[in-house]
């Protein structure tokens, strides 16, 4: 009996221990299901790309955000935090630099103070590259670029039912040879050289500049002999006339929004390529991710995009454009003037300057790449 007492007594021992131990078993196995399904369900994880922006009149916050929202649906656990810096902000003696800067000409003075040096990509001109270089090194790779147009309107031609007259190369060199016919039938898409009136554009409130590169991109299409006159035209700095409507140096993507808003103006594209409104990509940190930011960035699909935003493409692609637009960046692939993304140092500025004077170029060219 008091065995059998025994026997009972540690069966519900036992009984009760293992009701005690239940609820924690079914937590254990549970959790352990749901541990298992959560890391099937888990997304990768990411890893944040640093972006700095530097201030710019370039205008293209839109293209841009575009761009990294592409690179993030094409690469699969990368995020990017892109980042509008001031100058302050990168000289700051604590600076934690980012994987990539985005800037444009004379942002940077010594690149070698906080950009890596790169290899040459594919598919961007010599030319266009030669911007980005350094004590020869590559430090900035040019993405697109601003270019200007030199926006005239059109009351200032004979407006009558003639044809459009093609003139021959030397037709405006003299002061008094009247501006071309355009015709109200066939408009010119856009002006050549040999079209513009220069009696009418150096009259004393004529013309508008922008600042940087506008007067030498003015002189490079400008007769020699009137060269001059010209420099001392915008030098004069008169104040547009209420009579007159003036011509203006401004970009491209200003001459579209006028013409959009009704303004009758037509356009003399300005070649070659010279804009000190360049976006330029440089490395901070050698990363997988940063080198296929940068590639993504010069590929064939990143480029072609560009022109919807008023820009050009510093790559040689294929672009659907209007024919102003064609015609710049025609003017791009014959040959491109922009200014050095840094400040030269005396051995390049003796570098350049020789260069010019053995291929015997035209001076404006060099005052081009000078800014």
């Amino acid at each position: 009996m008091s065995s059998r007492r025994g026997s009972l007594l540690t069966a519900l021992l036992l009984t009760a221990a293992l009701f005690c131990a239940m609820p924690n078993l079914l937590e254990s196995l549970t959790t352990r299901d749901s541990n298992r399904m959560d890391q099937r369900l888990r997304p990768a994880k990411s890893r944040t790309l640093t972006v700095w922006l530097m201030p710019s009149s370039i205008g293209d916050r839109k293209l841009l955000n575009e761009l990294c929202a592409a690179f993030e649906k094409e690469n699969d656990g990368v995020r990017i935090y892109l980042r509008s810096v001031t100058d302050t902000e990168l000289a700051a003696e604590d600076v934690v630099l980012p994987d990539i800067l985005l800037h444009s000409t004379s942002s940077i003075q010594t690149p070698e103070q906080w950009l890596l040096p790169m290899t040459e990509p594919e598919g961007i001109a010599a030319d266009a590259l030669s911007s980005g270089y350094s004590s020869a090194k590559l430090y900035a790779i040019p993405l697109w670029y601003s270019p200007n147009v030199l926006s005239i309107p059109a009351s200032w031609f004979k407006e009558d039912d003639a044809p459009t007259v093609t003139p021959k190369p030397s037709s405006f060199f003299n002061l008094q040879t009247p501006a071309p016919t355009l015709s109200e039938h066939a408009p010119a898409a856009y002006l050549t050289a040999d079209d513009l009136p220069w009696n009418q554009l150096l009259s004393p409130g004529s013309l508008v500049l922008l600042d940087g590169v506008a007067l030498q991109q003015l002189l490079f299409v400008c007769p020699t002999q009137l060269r001059d006159e010209l420099i001392s035209s915008c030098r004069a700095a008169t104040d547009a006339s209420a009579d007159i409507t003036p011509a203006r140096v401004q970009t491209l993507a200003a001459h579209q929004s006028a013409a959009a808003s009704g303004q009758d103006i037509t356009a003399l594209p300005l070649t070659p390529a010279a804009s000190d409104c360049v976006r330029y990509a440089s490395l901070c940190k050698n990363g997988d991710d940063a080198l296929a930011f940068l590639d993504f960035f010069i590929s064939n699909a990143a480029q072609a995009t560009v022109p919807s935003h008023s820009l050009l493409p510093a790559a040689t692609v294929s672009i659907a454009s209007d024919a102003i637009t064609g015609a710049l960046y025609e003017g791009f692939q014959n040959g491109c003037l922009f200014p050095n993304a840094f400040a030269y140092t005396p051995q390049e500025l003796d570098s350049l300057c020789h260069d010019a004077f053995l291929r015997n170029l035209d001076p404006v060219q060099t005052l081009l790449r000078l800014r």
